[in-house]
């Protein structure tokens, strides 16, 4: 049994996985995760929700918003801790699907998140903006915000590529950037 210093063996598939939860930008000459995955297809530029303004993410503030700043939280590393390593159980376990196959990904919550969010949410408008793809981040979201906190939800494909890395571009939030807040570790 490899001592607790020893790194275990990586699979290109462990890699591909960490990526998907992952919002660290990949390590150079790398080709982006969605050109590895689709091998013929280059990354897709920056989509907007149409049914806003088209220099928007995010839609007007609700009522109950109305003067609160925005507070942008991250999700991996700020708020939970995920990871595939087989053994280890967190908080709670979530299952996602890559490439037509199931994986469980463990999910660490910080200590006293719940009671985070909700003290947030009664002095800001709360948004997660995570790199991470919306079909993991969506259920994660799902399990922490029991209270309903969180206002809006920003993935991956609300990013910017910029030189292989995904950037949250806070001006497309559609907020005054003086009243707007981002805790991303």
């Amino acid at each position: 049994m490899p001592s607790e210093q020893e790194a275990l063996p990586v699979s290109e598939e462990e890699i591909k996985l960490a990526e998907i939860i992952s919002s660290a930008p990949p390590r150079p000459p790398r080709r982006s995760l969605l050109e590895r995955f689709c091998g013929c297809f280059a990354p897709t530029p920056t989509r907007r929700p149409r049914r806003f303004k088209a220099a928007t993410l995010l839609p007007p503030q609700r009522e109950l918003h109305k003067g609160r700043a925005t507070l942008v939280l991250d999700l991996d590393e700020t708020l939970i801790h995920s990871t595939f390593q087989p053994g280890l159980v967190g908080d709670f376990v979530v299952e996602v699907d890559v490439e037509n196959k199931s994986y469980l990904v463990s999910v660490f919550k910080r200590p006293g998140l719940h009671e985070f969010l909700q003290r947030c949410a009664d002095l800001y408008e709360v948004v997660i903006f995570t790199a991470s793809m919306s079909t993991y981040a969506d259920r994660v979201i799902d399990v922490i915000d029991t209270e309903n906190s969180v206002s809006a939800r920003l993935f991956r494909e609300s990013c910017t590529y910029v030189d292989g890395v995904y950037v949250k571009n806070l001006e497309l939030l559609g907020r005054d950037l003086k009243r707007t807040i981002i805790v991303d570790v």
